[in-house]
């Protein structure tokens, strides 16, 4: 029974940290495809790293 209830805590965690990736993204005037870059090992997780890090436009075609 624990192990069923760790999935679904897993499960929603990983859904609130995509929508956050995908929404950071959107700050920087991205897609939020973008995210899928994490499927690349080892090196998406560091270009997608690098792309949360650069500044937020102001004029985003998102807001």
């Amino acid at each position: 029974m624990c192990t069923k209830t760790a999935m679904i805590i897993g499960a929603l965690v990983w859904i609130d940290v995509l929508t956050v990736r995908i929404r950071r993204l959107h700050d920087t005037d991205r897609r939020g495809w973008w995210v899928l870059l994490v499927l690349l090992p080892f090196v998406g997780n560091i270009c997608l790293f690098i792309l949360m890090l650069l500044p937020t436009k102001r004029n985003s075609r998102w807001r």
